[in-house]
């Protein structure tokens, strides 16, 4: 119980989507800790700690007891916190992963400030393109493919063509090329402002069969200039299929009105109800 029960010092900074530090932000922590509740009997329980964060966004908590520390919430009103804040550090002295805190470099939590939802035009696409560098259009206004224009271009190489689905690795390579706009490659967990500068007439993956990390299936998010609007997309490649074509999908939220607020209302299409009449 005595080594669990590790002295737990942790320092943290929030800090919002422009990397700007973020006051008033109330951060939920809770501490494992083991108790005796009775002779050679011992319990784990939690204690909770609320703390507000600083001018520059810091906060710290120094004066617990515990083996497991929790990032449990982020809250501030108008922001929404990202999904990877909440995470563990371990204090246990014969943990492997035992955490080492540095007041010097704080733990950095990120939040995005919200503009309010707008009312978006979201399209879902679930098709097979070829993999011999054949190009694929899509438009993403009507969540079809078209034999020319649209929004963007897709192409899918794979080395060798035929392979054995699940036994074999290879090369390929996907691109995404914008037909009448641009391309700015994110990795952030909410797309919800696209950026005004910055995009490029496309966007290449390219995986190598002698990459630790190879994959058949691949993930890219992007946000999308086009005809006028923003928009921001993810798409899905799986590469290995033993027919002539192969998985691929298309998941895009456009803002018509032009603007650059990227926040969805998922009920914007569930209908109200209606008064009922006298």
């Amino acid at each position: 119980m005595d080594a669990a029960n590790q002295p737990i010092r942790f320092y943290g900074k929030v800090i919002d989507q422009d990397g700007a530090p973020l006051s008033g932000v109330k951060v939920t922590l809770g501490v494992r800790r083991t108790s005796e509740v009775l002779p050679g009997l011992t319990n784990d329980s939690s204690d909770r700690f609320e703390i507000m964060t600083d001018e520059g966004g810091r906060f710290q908590l120094t004066d617990a007891k515990g083996a497991l520390l929790g990032v449990k919430a982020l809250e501030k009103a108008g922001y929404e916190a990202s999904p990877q804040s909440m995470r563990y550090f371990w204090y246990y002295e014969n943990e492997n992963k035992k955490y080492r805190p540095d007041a010097n470099t704080p733990e950095v939590f990120r939040m995005w400030k919200l503009a309010g939802a707008e009312k978006l035009a979201r399209k879902s696409i679930g098709t097979r393109i070829p993999y011999d560098g054949r190009a694929v259009n899509f438009d993403l206004q009507t969540g079809r493919e078209v034999a020319s224009g649209g929004d963007i271009r897709v192409t899918l190489t794979r080395t060798p063509l035929q392979i054995k689905r699940g036994q074999d690795r290879y090369d390929w390579t996907a691109t995404v090329e914008a037909i009448a706009g641009g391309v700015f490659d994110s990795s952030d967990e909410f797309m919800y402002r696209a950026p005004e500068t910055g995009y490029e007439s496309k966007l290449t993956v390219s995986v190598a069969a002698s990459a630790p990390n190879w994959s058949a299936d691949k993930e890219q998010s992007f946000y999308l200039k086009s005809r006028g609007n923003y928009s921001r997309v993810k798409v899905k490649f799986m590469t290995d299929s033993e027919q002539p074509t192969t998985g691929f999908s298309i998941e895009t939220y456009t803002n018509p009105s032009g603007s650059r607020n990227l926040e969805y209302d998922p009920l914007q299409n569930v209908a109200k109800p209606t008064a009922p009449k006298p």
